[in-house]
């Protein structure tokens, strides 16, 4: 289950991790990817074309971008933990991921698994959300069809 972050913070921590990992393959792009002596070393803008990072910049300029997170449901123990504030105070308890819905207010805890490298030139990051606190619930929304009628006649 994806999960994609819209806070302001959380897209700035996504593009300094981009940027940080950008900048480490740069740096190292002889051993990464495997260049000959006599290869010239590509420029960070080549590379920034190729990689899928955490930070996913919108394609409409009045519409802020997101930061993509993996979010693991099930039982295994490298599922994501949900917690959620109970009543007014301080105290915890755990959820299930049907309670994180659409405007949701929440504070991850991430933990970026790896860089991964394709055959097709492709590199990209993982990120994890391991638990999430449920601060606040968004809204549920369930699509409406109201003012649609039915192209297809059942009598016919």
């Amino acid at each position: 289950m994806p999960l994609e972050l819209k806070h302001p913070a959380h897209l700035n921590f996504a593009v300094q991790v981009d940027n940080s990992l950008l900048a480490l393959v740069h740096q190292n792009q002889k051993r990464l990817l495997d260049l000959q002596d006599g290869d010239e070393p590509l420029p960070v803008s080549m590379i920034r074309r190729q990689f899928c990072g955490m930070h996913k910049p919108s394609k409409k300029p009045e519409y802020a971008g997101t930061a993509r997170v993996k979010v693991n449901v099930g039982s295994t123990s490298l599922a994501t933990q949900f917690l959620k504030r109970e009543g007014t105070g301080r105290n915890l308890v755990p959820t299930q991921s049907e309670s994180l819905v659409r405007n949701s207010t929440m504070i991850p805890i991430l933990e970026i698994n790896g860089l991964w490298l394709s055959s097709t030139g492709g590199l990209g990051v993982t990120v994890q959300a391991t638990q999430v606190l449920i601060m606040s619930n968004g809204v549920a929304t369930v699509p409406t069809f109201s003012g649609l009628e039915f192209a297809m006649d059942v009598d016919e």
